[in-house]
């Protein structure tokens, strides 16, 4: 190692190296979108009822809707069913239970 290098403090050494890391992931294309306050209120109260991240939820909706509207002849529920098992995930039916009204 230089010896200009060895008598920097430890501090700069870690900044270097923090500043490469944070340049390094910069260089990935991510993109911010602008939206209304009174929608991010709601994607913001959509992703505590779904437990997800607020950006995750964007995300999620953003997807369903680019999925509708490129199927425009497929409800709700179908393109859900398609993305589902597309994923390999096969969610058994509900079984009906009966109750005695009479308990």
């Amino acid at each position: 190692m230089n010896r200009a290098l060895q008598t920097l403090p430890l501090a700069f050494h870690y900044t270097a190296y923090m500043r490469y890391i944070h340049e390094s992931y910069m260089e990935i294309p991510m993109g911010i979108v602008n939206i209304d306050d009174d929608l991010h209120d709601q994607v913001r109260r959509a992703s505590k009822v779904s437990y997800r991240s607020i950006n995750a939820q964007a995300a999620y909706w953003i997807k369903v809707g680019m999925l509708c509207e490129t199927n425009p002849t497929l409800s709700f529920t179908e393109i859900i069913e398609r993305e589902l098992n597309s994923a390999g995930v096969s969610a058994q039916p509900l079984a009906l239970v009966k109750h005695d009204k009479a308990a």
